[in-house]
C-alpha cells in the first residue's frame, strides 16, 4: 500500500491502488504502508521496501507479528498546551466538528470561551488560563474526543478503550457512557470543583513499585496517597507539598528518580475529599448508558461493567481513587491487543510502552506529537491500523478516489490500471453487487450476477444471526428494489425470503427477472452458490413479483417526534439482542431513538455507512437496523424473527444521514413501513412486511 500526504489523505488522486489494497485485496501475511509526499520519495521508498532497508516513512508487519485487537488510550495530562489542536482544527473538518461541538456544551459551564483558550499565543493571558485544571480538564476532554471522532470518521474503529484520570470520562463518552451534553457537564464541574480545592499540594513522580511506595506512604497517612501506578517501577505521589517533597528528597538519595509534576493542585490525594459530595450531586443528575466498547475502568485495571460505569458513585470514587494504569495495560495484553492508538502527544504512549512485556509485539503510536505535521502523524497511524487489519473507510481516506481491479497474482508485469474516467463515468457506475444485466436473446428476461464476499464488503460480517453470518433481509429486499429499478417496474409487489442466504464465505448470486406478463408484472428469484464452484449446484433464497403500477402516495414524516408517543429505552438494546442470537457489529447498531404509540413504533436510525459513497440509495444496514425496533419491543425473547414476505415495497428517494422510522404492527407478526429522511421526506415504504423465526441455512436445507 502507498499513499502521499500532499493534503489531508488525498492520496488516491495519485495512487488509486491504495484504494483497492487498503479494501479489497487479500490481506496477506507480509505487509507494508509507504507514506511519502511524491513520487520522487515513492520510488526510493519502495526500493528501500523492496531491498529490506530501514527508512522512517516505510511501515511494516512481518509475518512474525502478531495482528491482534486495538485499543485507544485517553490521557490525563500533558495534551493540553497553547495552540493544542489548531493544526489539527484547520486541516481536518471531522475533528473542527467534533472539537467545536465539545466546546459549545463544554463553554456554557466556563467564564471564558475554551477554543480561545487553547487556541491563544503562547505567554498571553488567555493562554495561561490552561494552568487552572478548570480549563485543563474541558480542554483535554474535547481534544481527545475530537481526535477520536477523526479516527472514527476514517473508519478506524477500536475494540477497547483505556482512558487516565479526566481521559477516562473522554473514554466512556465516546464509548456511549455519556451523551455529549452530560459529558460536559461533568467534566466541567470536575475541573471547578477540583480547581477549588485546597491550594499548596504537590505531586511527584517516583521510580518505585506499588509495594514498595505503600510501604513507605504508611508513614504519611492523611498527608499523602498514591495518586496512580503508571508501571511496575512508576509510581505518582500527591498529597501536601511539604511531605512529598521531604519523599522526593529522601528518594533521590536512594539514587532513584523523582520529578515534580507541573499541576495546580494534589489531585487523587485527601485534598480532593471535600468536593466529593457536591460532584456526586452532579453525577446523579445526569444520565448514564450501557457503553457500546469496552472501557477498562482505572480503579481496577480490568473491564468494567455496565454497573460500574452506570453508577454516579463510581465516578465519584475514579476522581478520587488510585489510577491503576499499568494493570489496564497489562489487561489490554492479556486480551490480545497489539495495537495502542493515543488520543494525545505521547505521554501515555511512552508509559504503555513500558508497561508491557519485554518482546511484545505491541506498537503504540500517539495521534499528534508536538512540533510535527499533523497530517504525518494522523496518516501514519492509520496506516499502522490498516496494516493491522483495520477495514478503513476508503470514501474518507482517499477522496475523490475509485475502485479499480487488480491482476491477481502472481503479477505477469503487464500494467492494469485504467485510465483517468471520463466525464460523469462515477455517476453511471453500476450497483456495488449486481453487474448489468444480461438480457437473454430468446427475450425470456433479465439476468442480474453479482458477488457477495465481505472481504469486499466489510459489512456483511457486521450480520450474524444464531451464530450464522447470513444477508439481511434488508439487503436481499435491497437487491430487489434495484432490480426493480433497472427493470424500469415501480415497485416489488411481493417478495417472499424461502431461506436464509448464508455469506460465510465468497458468494456468487443471480436474481432473475422474468418477462413482463400482460398485467404488467415480472416475476424475481434470487439463487446462490459458493464462488468459483462451476457447475455446482445454485439454491434459490427468495422469489417475488415487480410490478409496473405506480405506488400510492406516501405522507412525510413532518412531525417529529410524534406528540402523543412515550420514549422507549434503547441503550442496552444491542447486548440484549447479543444475548437472544442477533450478533450486530458496528454498522447495524444504527438505531438511536424509540417511541411507542400504541401499537405504532417510531425510531431514529443514524447510518453507521454512506449509502451513496458504497453505490446504494438506502444502505442495506440503515434498512435493517430501522426494524430492529420491532426486536427491541418484542415481548418474547426467546423467538428470534427476521423479514419473511414484503408486499408493496417501494423505494421513492436516497437514504443518506439520520433516518426517520415508522412501524404499524398488525396480527401475526406483520406491520407496514415507512422510512423517512431527517426532514420527514420518503425514502422508502412497504405496505406490509411479515417477520417469522429464523431458520439457519443448514436446517433449511436438510
Amino acid at each position: 500500500m502507498t499513499t502521499t500526504s500532499r493534503d489531508p489523505l488525498t492520496a488516491a488522486r495519485s495512487s488509486r491502488p491504495a484504494w483497492r489494497a487498503t479494501t479489497r485485496t487479500t490481506t496477506h501475511t507480509h505487509r507494508a504502508a509507504v507514506l511519502v509526499t511524491g513520487r520522487a520519495q515513492a520510488l526510493r521508498s519502495l526500493q528501500a521496501l523492496a531491498q529490506g532497508e530501514a527508512a522512517p516513512e516505510v511501515l511494516t508487519r512481518s509475518s512474525t507479528s502478531t495482528a491482534g485487537a486495538t485499543a485507544f488510550l485517553f490521557p490525563g495530562q500533558g495534551s493540553q498546551y497553547p495552540g493544542a489542536g489548531r493544526d489539527l482544527h484547520g486541516r481536518f473538518p471531522a475533528f473542527a466538528r467534533a472539537f467545536d461541538e465539545a466546546c459549545a456544551h463544554l463553554d456554557a459551564h466556563l467564564e471564558h470561551a475554551l477554543k480561545d483558550v487553547l487556541f491563544a499565543a503562547p505567554g498571553t493571558a488567555p493562554s495561561a488560563l490552561l494552568h487552572q485544571t478548570a480549563y485543563t480538564q474541558p480542554a483535554l476532554f474535547a481534544l481527545e474526543v475530537a481526535s477520536f471522532r477523526l479516527l472514527e470518521h476514517h473508519g478506524a474503529a477500536p475494540d477497547l478503550l483505556l482512558g487516565h484520570s479526566i481521559g477516562e470520562l473522554a473514554a466512556a463518552h465516546v464509548a456511549g457512557v455519556l451523551d455529549l451534553a452530560d459529558a460536559c457537564t461533568l467534566v466541567a464541574h470536575r475541573g471547578r470543583l477540583m480547581q477549588l480545592a485546597p491550594a499548596g499540594g504537590r505531586m511527584v513522580a517516583l521510580e518505585a513499585s506499588e509495594e514498595e511506595i505503600r510501604e513507605v506512604l504508611a508513614l504519611h497517612a492523611g498527608r499523602l496517597d498514591l495518586a496512580a501506578v503508571n508501571g511496575s517501577r512508576d509510581v505518582v505521589v500527591t498529597g501536601d507539598a511539604e511531605a512529598a517533597e521531604e519523599l522526593a528528597q529522601d528518594w533521590r538519595a536512594r539514587g532513584r528518580r523523582a520529578s515534580e509534576l507541573k499541576v495546580s493542585h494534589a489531585f487523587h490525594s485527601p485534598h480532593m475529599d471535600g468536593l466529593l459530595e457536591d460532584f456526586r450531586d452532579v453525577a446523579a443528575g445526569l444520565r448514564f448508558r450501557e457503553p457500546r466498547i469496552p472501557v477498562v475502568s482505572n480503579l481496577t485495571g480490568r473491564l468494567a461493567t455496565a454497573a460500574m460505569l452506570r453508577d454516579p458513585g463510581y465516578w465519584v470514587r475514579q476522581l478520587r481513587g488510585t489510577v491503576r494504569f499499568y494493570d489496564g495495560v497489562r489487561f489490554l495484553q492479556s486480551r490480545g491487543v497489539t495495537e495502542y492508538v493515543e488520543m494525545g502527544h505521547g505521554v501515555l504512549s511512552h508509559l504503555a510502552r513500558r508497561s508491557q512485556d519485554p518482546g511484545s509485539p505491541g506498537v503504540v503510536t500517539p495521534l499528534v506529537r508536538r512540533g510535527h505535521d499533523p497530517l504525518s502523524t494522523v496518516t501514519t497511524v492509520l496506516a499502522r491500523l490498516a496494516l493491522n487489519g483495520a477495514r478503513l473507510d476508503p470514501g474518507e481516506s482517499f477522496p475523490g478516489g475509485r475502485r479499480i481491479p487488480l491482476p491477481t497474482y502472481p503479477f505477469q508485469r503487464q500494467h492494469y490500471w485504467l485510465s483517468t474516467p471520463a466525464a460523469g463515468e462515477d455517476a453511471a457506475r453500476s450497483h456495488p453487487v449486481l453487474d448489468e444485466a444480461l438480457e437473454p436473446a430468446d427475450g425470456s428476461g433479465l439476468v442480474f450476477t453479482g458477488r457477495l464476499d465481505a472481504e469486499e464488503m466489510p459489512w456483511l460480517a457486521d450480520h450474524t444471526v444464531a451464530g450464522t453470518p447470513v444477508l439481511p433481509g434488508a439487503g436481499i429486499a435491497e437487491l430487489a428494489l434495484s432490480a426493480a429499478r433497472r427493470a424500469g417496474a415501480q415497485q416489488v409487489a411481493e417478495l417472499t425470503l424461502e431461506q436464509a442466504l448464508p455469506v460465510a464465505g465468497p458468494t456468487d448470486i443471480q436474481l432473475i427477472v422474468g418477462a413482463r406478463g400482460e398485467n404488467g408484472c415480472r416475476p424475481l428469484a434470487l439463487y446462490s452458490r459458493a464462488a468459483n464452484t462451476r457447475g455446482g449446484a445454485w439454491t434459490r433464497h427468495a422469489g417475488g413479483m415487480l410490478s409496473d403500477a405506480a405506488p400510492a402516495q406516501v405522507a412525510a414524516l413532518r412531525s417529529w417526534p410524534p406528540s402523543g408517543a412515550s420514549p422507549v429505552p434503547v441503550e442496552d438494546l444491542y447486548p440484549r439482542l447479543a444475548a437472544r442470537g442477533y450478533a450486530y457489529g458496528y454498522t447495524f447498531r444504527g438505531l438511536r431513538e424509540l417511541w411507542r404509540e400504541g401499537s405504532d413504533l417510531y425510531a431514529v436510525v443514524a447510518a453507521r455507512a454512506k449509502a451513496s459513497r458504497d453505490g446504494f440509495r438506502l444502505h442495506p444496514a440503515a434498512l435493517d437496523a430501522a426494524l430492529h425496533a420491532l426486536a427491541a419491543a418484542e415481548g418474547d425473547e426467546s423467538r428470534l424473527l427476521v423479514p419473511f414476505a414484503w408486499q408493496g415495497l417501494t423505494l421513492h428517494g436516497p437514504g443518506n444521514g439520520p433516518l426517520r422510522v415508522r412501524l404499524r404492527r398488525g396480527a401475526n407478526d406483520s406491520c407496514s413501513l415507512l422510512v423517512a429522511d431527517e426532514a420527514g421526506v420518503p425514502v422508502l415504504s412497504a405496505d406490509r412486511l411479515v417477520l417469522r423465526e429464523f431458520k439457519p441455512p443448514a436446517a433449511a436445507a436438510a
